[in-house]
């Protein structure tokens, strides 16, 4: 008996697949011309198209969908790892499967309720890997039960009406909280959307209209420019993500033009040094840690909507990621210099070498994803990053800042016809030790 079923969807009408063709023909790009109306009042299957694993272009936003984080050609890949039952990968499904995080007979530990308190907002951390899981689920084997587990999800968020702040908490730090676990649920919500769902249309209107009105302000609202670099990182993935699931174009170009050039710690070019080193690469290790991983979220949203960030003329993610898993495990001679560039008082680190707090604790699952960027779209090798993976990371699952299954949706997957298409150079990601 086969492990998997056939994936049950539907084809897209003919005239969303002959709009599609004259989208592609005339040279639409969805994200190098100026902002196109908002596509929320149009009805899901016309925005996001019934089979994730061939993706449809929104013909209001020019967005791709599914665009988060895992691509069609991603889905593909994993559907056909799945369907062959490679044991390594029916490995990795099971442990996603059982994964104590978001099971639908939990509701207290991941339902907001109609108020999101600031000491509640964990709760998105347990709530995500459950949508996503469930989610997955549908997509790869047609699995209704967990089709209505994931409606259920985000249904109960749908109908959160209000977040409350803490009034003693001078900094925000709901913001930061809200970076790093609100994207995770519209990543897995956008995926649903694309799936040829029976979701009802006005509920995932209530969900959209609910994480426009009440969640994303968390997190874009009075914003200051001076925060760390992995704060503001950490804002810009859920945002980005956020944007993707709401078809909202103008949304997303604001966002990728504040990471490569806003007065921020976040841009690109400011948090990530040509030599590999970051902005909060004096301060410790695990805040370099989230302000990479958070930067390698954003740069993968919109990869998977045609844009590069991952290389940019003056900063190397990966060579950043290469220097992080050479200082990690025990290499001293890395460059390093006083950063005196970052905004804010607060974050500029004075440290006079790379900061030895947290090195060699390897808490975060945050290697998986860059590595194979690289390797499977840029035939380029980050081999410090391969062997914390190897020794320390694999298989990366959920972790206190991570709510993806990353080794199940990124390792090993056939993406050579894609790579073919997508023609990414080669990087220098050699970090380029002093004597």
């Amino acid at each position: 008996m086969q492990y998997l079923t056939h994936f049950k969807c539907k084809l897209m009408t003919r005239g969303g697949v002959l709009i599609a063709l004259l989208l592609l023909a005339a040279g639409f790009n969805a994200v190098s011309e100026a902002a196109a109306p908002n596509a929320s009042s149009l009805h899901p299957s016309k925005r996001y198209g019934q089979n994730p694993l061939e993706g449809t272009i929104s013909p209001v936003s020019g967005m791709r969908h599914p665009g988060v984080l895992q691509s069609p050609a991603m889905l593909k890949a994993l559907k056909k790892s799945l369907d062959a039952k490679d044991p390594e990968r029916m490995a990795l499904w099971k442990q996603m499967i059982t994964c104590d995080r978001g099971r639908i007979d939990r509701e207290q530990e991941w339902s907001p309720g109609l108020v999101l308190h600031r000491k509640e907002m964990d709760r998105a951390k347990w709530a995500a890997p459950g949508m996503l899981r469930y989610t997955l689920d549908w997509i790869m084997n047609g699995n209704a039960e967990s089709e209505q587990h994931a409606i259920q999800m985000f249904n109960t968020w749908a109908n959160c009406e209000q977040f409350e702040c803490d009034p003693s908490d001078e900094y925000g730090h709901h913001r930061l909280v809200g970076g790093i676990t609100f994207g995770s649920i519209p990543y897995a919500a956008e995926l649903l959307m694309s799936s040829g769902t029976s979701w009802p249309v006005d509920e995932q209107e209530k969900f959209k209209n609910t994480w426009r009105t009440v969640f994303l302000p968390v997190i874009s609202e009075n914003r200051p420019y001076h925060f760390n670099g992995n704060w503001d990182l950490a804002c810009s993935w859920s945002i980005l993500a956020s944007a993707v699931m709401l078809d909202d174009r103008e949304l997303f170009l604001s966002e990728i033009d504040r990471l490569r050039n806003g007065y921020t710690n976040a841009q690109f070019s400011r948090y990530l040094l040509p030599s590999g080193q970051c902005q909060e690469t004096g301060r410790d290790v695990i805040h370099s840690e989230m302000g990479l991983y958070f930067a390698s979220l954003c740069a993968q949203i919109a990869w998977n909507q045609n844009i590069d960030l991952f290389e940019g003329e003056d900063y190397s993610l990966g060579r950043c990621y290469e220097y992080l898993a050479l200082f990690h495990r025990g290499e001293d001679r890395v460059p390093y210099e006083i950063y005196n560039d970052a905004i804010g008082p607060s974050s500029k680190h004075q440290s006079p070498k790379p900061s030895e707090l947290f090195r060699g604790d390897y808490r975060y699952s945050i290697y998986e994803m860059i590595y194979h960027h690289y390797r499977d779209y840029r035939n380029t090798e980050l081999y410090n990053v391969k062997n914390v993976l190897e020794q320390k990371t694999r298989p990366e699952g959920p972790s206190p800042n991570v709510q993806t299954y990353s080794t199940l949706c990124f390792w090993n997957l056939d993406l050579r016809a894609d790579a073919r298409k997508r023609r990414a150079t080669r990087a220098d990601v050699k970090v380029k030790l002093v004597r």
